[in-house]
């Protein structure tokens, strides 16, 4: 990678972060909201490519959450934005905020991500595994409730097989060595799915320099086991050892 294409793409992602702050400001839009917490990601993860900025990596992700914070709390006051963008499975800022171990941000987040499933615009598996992480990362635990919602998820599934899936019942088993190889299929699948968008010339330029290079979810379901006690290995592909040992932001 060159560093100074990366800090070329840093300092356009902050420019473009202005600009659509900007606009959101004077009209708020949904789907604005999102790129901007997707903005706020790239530039947290090509802040740690750059210079091992853990903190500033921290910061970037934490703008993320807070920006979809936000956004979820607008929707109480307008009927304007587009429900597409307001589904659970859309809560990629959930994972950013647990990436950085922040509990009040998760907390906040899981308060308001009460949302009934919508099919018209989500796949109910994905609506399910984002229910799961906001139930068990705010709470600490794997309880009652959230074991109905890994059943849930298995059923919407109808016997096809899922990394994100594994990982959910490794956690609810509390199996490391499942958890374990749970993750290594997930990061596997992740860094395959990357490498096909660029060979297909379809990836977002700010992702592929920035983000393409740290799996954040990967991120965000360690600490989670680290959060439950779970034990599932250290060192993951595409997951800085950095990161994960830093204290939460």
């Amino acid at each position: 990678m060159n560093i100074l294409e990366l800090q070329t793409t840093l300092g356009n992602i902050k420019e473009t972060i202005g600009d659509l702050k900007w606009k959101v400001e004077n009209s708020p839009n949904a789907e604005k909201y999102l790129y901007i917490c997707d903005l706020y990601r790239y530039l947290g993860c090509g802040s740690y490519l750059a210079s091992m900025n853990v903190r500033g990596f921290q910061n970037e992700l934490h703008s993320s959450a807070e920006s979809y914070l936000k956004l979820l709390r607008l929707r109480n006051q307008s009927n304007d934005l587009d429900p597409y963008y307001l589904v659970k499975s859309r809560a990629t800022p959930l994972i950013d905020a647990i990436a950085i171990g922040s509990k009040e941000l998760v907390g906040s987040i899981a308060s308001e991500l009460i949302m009934e499933l919508n099919e018209a615009f989500e796949y109910p598996d994905d609506y399910y595994y984002f229910d799961f992480l906001s139930k068990v990362a705010s709470k600490g635990v794997v309880d009652v409730e959230s074991e109905k919602v890994v059943l849930n998820m298995e059923v919407s599934m109808q016997g096809s097989e899922s990394s994100r899936l594994d990982v959910v019942k490794a956690v609810q088993a509390f199996d490391g060595e499942m958890l374990y190889d749970a993750l290594v299929s997930f990061i596997g699948q992740w860094s395959e799915s990357i490498e096909n968008k660029r060979r297909s010339d379809d990836i977002d330029p700010y992702y592929d320099l920035t983000a393409a290079n740290i799996c954040v979810e990967g991120l965000a379901l360690q600490r989670l086991s680290r959060q439950l006690g779970i034990p599932c290995g250290d060192e993951f592909a595409f997951v800085p050892y950095a990161l994960v040992e830093a204290v939460g932001a």
